[in-house]
């Protein structure tokens, strides 16, 4: 029985190390500042979106307002969004600028109020990818999907979107940038919209 359970275990682990094939050198931390906000479960999100990095070899240090250092990535939450402010959206980043991302709690919330954690960290994940990569990137498929669909939002439910290899890569060369300072270099688009 051990050894049916150890296999299991082995097995396991091959398909999560397969799921993030170009996952980064441990040591990879990513600072990020959210204020507070009694009226949405953000501990659980900030938890699971940092596992969502967790995978890729990439630490989320989070901070609140009061306590953000310098350099570290800054969410604003945004709780009564104007129907003008980028329709469809669920949030956007700036890669250019390298620091700032603003999401649309209200939409967020409106998707499935009893998974908005699990949608929330995924909308955080999406959108710190965006300002990790200095550009406004969407992959075909996963977390990077510029539109997700039904499917997508149920898949959340009970498992993490994934990244793809390229969505890793896109990382990695934007790293060195990210620790000498933001230096983007990827579209001409000045911010990132997705999560829709």
């Amino acid at each position: 029985m051990r050894g049916f359970i150890l296999a299991s275990i082995l097995v396991a682990g091959g398909r999560l190390a397969a799921a993030t094939p170009h996952a980064m050198t441990v040591g990879y931390r990513v600072d990020v500042c959210m204020s507070n906000a009694p009226t949405w479960n953000l501990g659980s999100a900030r938890q699971m979106a940092g596992d969502i990095f967790f995978h890729a070899g990439i630490k989320l240090q989070w901070h609140d307002e009061q306590h953000c250092p310098s350099g570290a990535l800054r969410v604003s939450l945004v709780s009564q969004t104007p129907e003008n402010s980028h329709p469809g959206a669920l949030a956007y980043a700036l890669p250019y600028e390298g620091i700032h991302i603003v999401v649309f709690m209200d939409r967020v919330s409106a998707i499935s109020p009893a998974s908005t954690p699990r949608v929330l960290a995924h909308v955080l994940a999406h959108e710190i990818t965006h300002i990790l990569q200095g550009c406004a990137h969407h992959s075909p498929s996963g977390l990077m999907k510029s539109h997700w669909c039904e499917g997508d939002f149920k898949a959340m439910a009970y498992s993490y979107l994934p990244f793809t290899a390229e969505d890793l890569e896109l990382i990695r060369r934007q790293r060195p940038c990210r620790e000498l300072g933001p230096s983007p270099q990827c579209s001409n688009d000045e911010t990132a919209e997705g999560s829709r």
